[in-house]
């Protein structure tokens, strides 16, 4: 899916661009926060678009996720007390903390580039919702809604 390889060059993006504490750069491997969280983005998102997967959205399936280090008790405790969103959208949380997380990394000085890299993965983040937007209506097999206008 297109989503997975946008995803994957926002986490290549991030890694790139990070510098350590002394100006050296930090290896991919050690870059937790954002690889963390669209770890999660996907765990939730296919939770949110496979029925084999939702028990991962239920209270106990988000225990396990911190049983297993996949998130902290405080964020499965921001996760489940967002009750006006539906359990389906929790995935959209988690990609509001990955912006965040990077606007607020660059802004400290923790990762190196300025409003074009900022501008650039936001537009990569901007990509990434608006495919997970469109998968609910691919998996019910419906035709985008542009595909008829023309």
């Amino acid at each position: 899916m297109a989503w997975n390889n946008l995803l994957r060059n926002v986490d290549i993006g991030i890694a790139a661009h990070q510098l350590g504490n002394n100006g050296d750069f930090i290896p991919f491997t050690h870059h937790d926060v954002g690889h963390n969280y669209i770890r999660l983005l996907n765990i939730l998102s296919y939770a949110s678009f496979t029925l084999s997967h939702r028990p991962i959205l239920t209270p106990r399936g988000m225990r396990r996720l911190v049983e297993r280090h996949i998130i902290t008790p405080r964020e499965r405790e921001i996760l489940v007390s967002a009750s006006k969103l539906p359990a389906t959208q929790k995935h959209n949380m988690v990609l509001l903390w990955i912006t965040r997380a990077v606007i607020e990394a660059r802004e400290a000085g923790h990762i190196r580039g300025g409003s074009g890299f900022e501008e650039q993965f936001l537009e990569q983040i901007d990509s990434i919702r608006a495919n997970y937007g469109a998968i609910g209506g691919e998996l019910q097999a419906r035709m985008p809604f542009g595909t008829w206008l023309t």
